[in-house]
């Protein structure tokens, strides 16, 4: 048997080393999943954002419901943004330029700062972003 390598049961070795590897992999699939989460919510606040100002013309230009265009497009904003529930009056910004010698009319819909909450809560802040914004402007001209 001298010279030979021990052939016996290697069971101890493999749990030690999934042990030392599980921490690594469980860090790196909640890394996917909470940057899934943020670009998710992105996007959703992008799409949200857009439908504001979109609503905010239609209600300016149709005069639609004689409702108020910038609480048109701030009730928009927050219907269209699902990931979770915007205070109207604090996290959406629109404003409405009117029509003078530079250029068009602009309405600007904004949420400029939206803290991102994470999914699972596992991982440390610094490692996933927590700051979102977003702004969309249209530009038309009086007919």
């Amino acid at each position: 048997m001298r010279g030979r390598a021990y052939k016996g049961n290697n069971r101890g070795a493999v749990v030690v080393e999934f042990s030392l590897l599980l921490p690594i992999l469980l860090m790196i699939l909640f890394l996917i999943i909470e940057y899934g989460w943020y670009f998710t919510t992105r996007i959703v606040l992008t799409d949200a954002v857009y439908t504001g100002a979109k609503a905010a013309v239609e209600a300016r230009e149709w005069n639609a419901y004689g409702e108020d265009p910038e609480a048109f497009a701030r009730k928009a904003v927050a219907d269209a943004f699902w990931v979770y529930k915007l205070n109207q009056d604090k996290d959406i910004r629109v404003t409405i330029t009117a029509r003078d010698a530079e250029g068009p009319r602009r309405i600007e819909v904004s949420v400029p700062a939206l803290k991102a909450s994470q999914l699972t809560g596992f991982l440390p802040e610094f490692m996933v972003p927590t700051k979102l914004n977003a702004r969309a402007v249209m530009v038309f001209h009086d007919i």
